[in-house]
């Protein structure tokens, strides 16, 4: 069994969205699973945007290095992705979400990366490799689509919870008085202005997929990616003079597309880690892989990942999650999920599976002050494996 991680931390230094503690993040959980889970060093990749001794988390790098992460495991492998930093929700024009929007991660270039590209990258994992991803963002909720909630906020029934939190708290040198807090979410007008600002082009919510698109081109996101290809090609395609008839035609590619990329299979809708959503699917393929960016082919069916994925995300869907500097001091600043897991982890007696991680780290967010409520998004059965390995 082989054991490999991605960590990737953005704290979007020098702009109106700058964070704190996500680089913390990153090497805290670098230790945790070196210490605790047998990590070899060199099988951890790391990106962060305030450390010049790491490549910065862009969105090309880090699509390219979970894609590696993903194709380099074979079947008994253990894969983690840990993100820290910003999570943003982008308007979505083609259908397929109930809310018209779609859950996306926030490198440190702004080059979103939507939940779709996420899940077809993660989709290529073979079924018996151990995914965990951790998503210490906010609208982290439903970013790996296809997945099922096991958790709806009960919190009985899980052992020695009390020890584990009153050993992890007394640790601490601060009270939850002391904290500073930021939130983990970056509203879609200020990732506008921030691109705005960074490209010279007008920015807003009707028009950025355009806007990523003309930046970044092949390694914007995939959707943003094959409707430019398209076009392109359309127009490429054009005889002088066609006028009319050629913008019929056009109408008719774009609508295929639009029902190409909404259209998915029927699932059932699971329980809900408050109001994380229904299981939901993303691209159809049609029969046929679809090649990604990165050069990672989507296997036959991208709408579900494997059923050994596993998803913690930073707060349910109508909550922010926090990025937390206790007095003032941004050396010591940290993401609350990050910061509770680690604590838990290292303080437990014993290995905690899944679902007893999600739920302690509930009651431990609870106790030191944060609204937050983490959720577990896996099949059932993974609910109660082990965290991690």
């Amino acid at each position: 069994m082989v054991k490999k991680a991605l960590l990737v931390g953005c704290n979007y230094p020098g702009t109106q969205a700058q964070l704190n503690g996500c680089g913390n993040d990153v090497f805290g959980f670098q230790n945790l699973l070196i210490e605790h889970f047998g990590f070899l060093e060199e099988n951890i990749n790391i990106l962060v945007d305030m450390d010049s001794r790491f490549p910065k988390p862009t969105g090309r790098a880090m699509k390219e290095a979970l894609a590696a992460l993903v194709s380099g495991a074979n079947d008994g492998d253990v894969c983690l992705f840990h993100y820290s930093g910003h999570g943003t929700q982008m308007p979505n024009k083609r259908g397929g979400e109930e809310d018209s929007l779609d859950e996306a991660i926030v490198p440190t270039d702004m080059n979103v990366l939507v939940d779709d590209d996420l899940k077809m990258i993660v989709s290529q994992c073979h079924p018996g490799v151990k995914f965990t991803m951790i998503a210490d963002c906010c609208h982290s909720g439903g970013v790996l689509d296809g997945t099922e909630v096991v958790i709806s906020g009960d919190k009985s029934g899980v052992p020695n919870l009390g020890g584990i939190l009153s050993a992890a708290f007394a640790k601490r040198d601060f009270s939850p008085e002391d904290l500073e807090v930021n939130n983990k979410e970056l509203p879609i007008g200020m990732l506008c202005s921030i691109l705005q600002q960074q490209t010279g082009q007008t920015t807003n919510p009707s028009n950025i997929h355009s806007v990523l698109g003309s930046v970044f081109g092949s390694d914007a996101s995939v959707m943003v990616g094959r409707i430019t290809g398209l076009l392109q090609q359309y127009q490429a395609s054009q005889k002088p003079g066609q006028g009319n008839a050629g913008a019929g035609k056009l109408v008719g590619v774009l609508l295929g597309l639009l029902k190409m990329c909404s259209s998915k299979p029927q699932t059932q809708e699971g329980p809900l880690a408050g109001g994380a959503g229904p299981a939901s699917g993303g691209y159809a393929a049609a029969g046929q892989p679809m090649p990604t960016s990165t050069g990672v082919a989507a296997a036959a069916d991208p709408n579900r990942p494997p059923d050994r994925t596993v998803l913690i995300t930073g707060c349910q869907s109508f909550e922010t999650s926090a990025d937390a500097c206790p007095s003032g001091d941004k050396t010591k600043a940290f993401g609350a999920l990050s910061n509770a897991i680690q604590n838990i982890v290292r303080e437990s007696p014993q290995p905690l599976t899944n679902r007893a991680l999600v739920t302690a780290v509930r009651e431990y967010l609870t106790k030191g002050g944060f609204t937050q409520n983490p959720c577990l998004e896996c099949s059932h059965d993974m609910a109660d494996t082990p965290f991690i390995c």
